[in-house]
């Protein structure tokens, strides 16, 4: 990014819209499929109308700062980039898991947590109130005790509290539906399907604390449903923001429909080689990864004796040693959902340079109640300048390092608010 330079201070504001998509100014919205010729045709239409093309940061190599745009007469020279997912990660991956078996509380959560991992637990919200709370109890209590009790037709449900705990220790909670079938195999069409979406988003707002739940009609949801009617998006869109959907490899960068980002189901036969194997081809297209899990159990035992499809424990254990060693970004579906739409929405401005720094903003002009994610940013400085502090507008220090070649990475929410870069003497 080239900065004009007046004096002591550059006067010139430059914007690049860091999209995966259409590079062409404002983007229409969040979801818009990833197409090579119209990132081409955005960015020559860029550089054709303001002289300053900037293409989108898929089309980057990983160590490649892209194409900055130029003005005549520069004396000065800044860059800017939006990493495709947090940290510079070359790909991201969500576990998702179904139910709210009471094997998912005991067994995999603290393994999870151990990881340092949130995961993200669609709850069947209609059996947790008619299940005696003192029975369920007691079954967590066997479980404690390495004894799965046999429950013939529902699986053991953790109860509501334990899924406000799950809440407060940094994991997702989301809609599975209110009964064990698939929501969208229940009787009574589309209009029923919709009625189970909303009284199940209105009993999870029920009974969990808010402050630990995203605002009205930032919830999740998932189920195994590959095709979604246009009414029922509309019914969904009261409640939800985005749900999981059936199989598929993983979704790009670029969100192409956000009630049915694709997933991969497992379970207890599966080979964790396999996983790995999607994993790889995930990581080389920088995609995001959502895993479907349901039961767990210390070793693989009949499907009656815990959640569906019993995966056994040491296997997660496994495949979460996999994505610490990887450049993988393992966060709740949520996190990773809206990391994605503000990423695609989001301008980088340079708004001033001047020898006591630099001046810039983000902003993906969405709504802050919903989409607060905060986004990785990497800025190269001028090659006579070393950034020594960052600080927002309200003078709040934020963290940053240098990740390589002079450039400084850090973390900011892209809601339009000033950022400045000072200067070291």
């Amino acid at each position: 990014m080239r900065l004009v330079k007046k004096g002591n201070t550059v006067v010139k504001t430059i914007c690049m819209c860091l999209t995966g998509a259409v590079f062409a100014g404002c983007v229409s919205g969040p979801f818009i499929e990833d197409n090579a010729e119209e990132r081409r045709a955005g960015s020559e239409q860029i550089a054709g109308s303001m002289q300053t093309g900037v293409p989108g940061q898929n089309d980057w190599p990983a160590e490649d700062p892209g194409d900055p745009a130029e003005l005549d007469g520069s004396s000065y020279e800044a860059r800017g980039r939006i990493p495709t997912w947090k940290d510079g990660k070359e790909a991201a991956c969500s576990l998702t898991l179904d139910d709210g078996s009471a094997d998912q509380f005991i067994l995999a959560a603290p393994v999870l947590e151990t990881h340092g991992v949130g995961g993200s637990f669609f709850l069947m919200s209609g059996p947790r109130d008619r299940e005696d709370q003192a029975s369920i109890q007691a079954g967590l209590q066997e479980l404690r005790g390495g004894q799965q009790p046999d429950v013939a037709d529902l699986p053991l449900l953790f109860s509501w509290e334990n899924a406000a705990a799950l809440l407060k220790r940094g994991h997702e909670i989301g809609s599975r539906g209110k009964d064990p079938s698939d929501p969208t195999n229940i009787g009574g069409g589309m209009e029923a399907v919709g009625r189970e979406l909303l009284n199940s988003a209105r009993e999870i707002r029920n009974k969990l604390p808010a402050e630990f739940l995203p605002p009205v009609g930032g919830l999740t949801f998932g189920w195994s449903g590959v095709e979604m009617d246009p009414a029922l998006k509309t019914v969904a869109e009261e409640s939800y923001l985005a749900g999981r959907g059936g199989q598929g490899l993983s979704s790009g960068p670029i969100i192409k429909d956000p009630f049915i980002v694709p997933s991969v189901r497992v379970g207890g036969t599966d080979s964790f080689p396999s996983w790995v194997r999607t994993l790889e081809m995930n990581s080389q297209r920088r995609g995001w990864m959502v895993f479907t899990f349901h039961g767990f159990a210390r070793e693989v035992r009949r499907v009656s004796e815990s959640g569906r499809q019993p995966v056994a424990i040491g296997k997660l254990e496994a495949l979460l040693h996999y994505l610490s060693e990887r450049s993988y970004w393992t966060a709740p579906f949520g996190r990773v959902y809206r990391y994605a739409v503000e990423r695609h929405n989001s301008r980088l401005v340079f708004k001033e340079i001047s020898d006591d720094g630099i001046v810039l903003s983000l902003d993906d002009g969405l709504d802050d109640a919903i989409y607060s994610e905060a986004l990785t940013v990497e800025v190269l400085p001028p090659a006579d300048m070393e950034v020594d502090t960052i600080l927002s507008e309200d003078g709040d220090l934020i963290p940053f390092s240098t990740v390589s070649k002079g450039w400084i990475r850090f973390e900011t929410v892209p809601d339009g608010r000033p950022l400045f870069l000072s200067i070291g003497k």
